[in-house]
């Protein structure tokens, strides 16, 4: 019996370790940022969004306040999003402000919605997980 629990806890331990994604932000040149190791599902079920709507939803841009306190209040940097390749390209509709800090919200819609997300995460139903990716120009 205690070789069953203890295959079972071995099992249990491995399958909840997690597999973040590894987002990377990179600056260009030409006032424009990479968005590195969105998950291939991701682009392809958004792909052909040209609203720019369902970007801003998996991958909203912000501006970096003073006071961090503040960081959820921030609206959203407008801009356009493409795909090249592997990664997203995101434009924003006016320029970045040299030295300003700036930060790419990645929601993991892939979690978060089960019951054991909810009971183990303590993730409120509805609501999603995310990280802040910061960026300064």
């Amino acid at each position: 019996m205690k070789k069953i629990g203890l295959i079972l806890l071995v099992l249990f331990c491995g399958c909840t370790a997690a597999n973040k994604d590894q987002i990377k932000v990179k600056v260009s040149a030409k006032n424009e940022i990479s968005i590195q190791g969105v998950p291939a599902e991701a682009l392809e079920h958004i792909a052909g969004d040209t609203s720019g709507r369902v970007w801003q939803n998996l991958l909203p841009v912000y501006r970096l306040p003073a006071d961090e306190d503040l960081i959820d209040d921030q609206p959203e940097q407008p801009g356009r999003y493409k795909i090249v390749k592997d990664e997203v390209q995101f434009v924003p509709d006016t320029a970045f402000v040299k030295g300003q800090k700036y930060f790419v919200r990645y929601y993991h819609y892939a979690e978060g919605g089960s019951l054991w997300d909810i009971v183990s995460k303590k993730n409120k139903p509805g609501s999603h997980p995310y990280h802040d990716i910061p960026f300064k120009l």
